[in-house]
């Protein structure tokens, strides 16, 4: 079986993020109901990341025009949506390095909340080295909209392999379900 050697990827992480909704030439409105008849997000509250701050939206595309970019990928842009739409409450951004650890090791965010799946954003070790705790990076699609503003929480390089005994019960990230 010929296996192709791991790339080498850091985790850019966050904890916090400034987000817009993407904008197209037609605008939907959606909104969602939780009572206590219905199913109650994780933790009773769910996150919402996105503004609807037409003033704040725009000061943010300003600003984010002068910063660093990263394109997401289409898998990097399914986590983002899930951040902002609150499918991944209670998270408020991608987890950073304690965080991150603490899900791989005991399904444990670092104060102590259940979370059992790594939530990141993986970058290209050139990519990752760009950046330092701090920094903010504007998060573009693949048609260059800007999707929202990540403050660096943390800079990394993930052990793949003990990410995939631990969270997928596999040898390697690659046999995972």
């Amino acid at each position: 079986q010929l296996q192709t050697p791991p790339k080498q990827v850091f985790r850019v992480a966050t904890t916090r993020l400034h987000l817009q909704p993407r904008t197209t030439n037609r605008q939907i409105k959606m909104s969602l109901s939780v009572g206590p008849a219905d199913n109650p997000p994780y933790m009773g509250k769910l996150i919402n990341l996105i503004s609807e701050d037409v003033d704040a939206v725009a000061a943010l595309k300003k600003s984010a025009a002068s910063l660093p970019e990263i394109v997401l990928t289409p898998r990097q842009l399914c986590d983002l949506e899930l951040l902002m739409n609150g499918g991944f409450s209670p998270l408020t951004g991608f987890l950073n390095e304690d965080d991150y650890n603490g899900v791989v090791d005991n399904m444990r965010l670092a104060n102590g909340t259940f979370w059992p799946m790594p939530i990141t954003l993986d970058v290209s070790k050139d990519e990752g080295g760009k950046h330092k705790v701090g920094d903010k990076v504007a998060l573009k699609d693949d048609e260059l909209n800007i999707l929202g503003v990540l403050t660096v929480g943390s800079v990394f390089t993930p052990d793949k392999a003990r990410e995939a005994d631990k969270v997928f019960g596999s040898p390697d990230d690659k046999c995972h379900p």
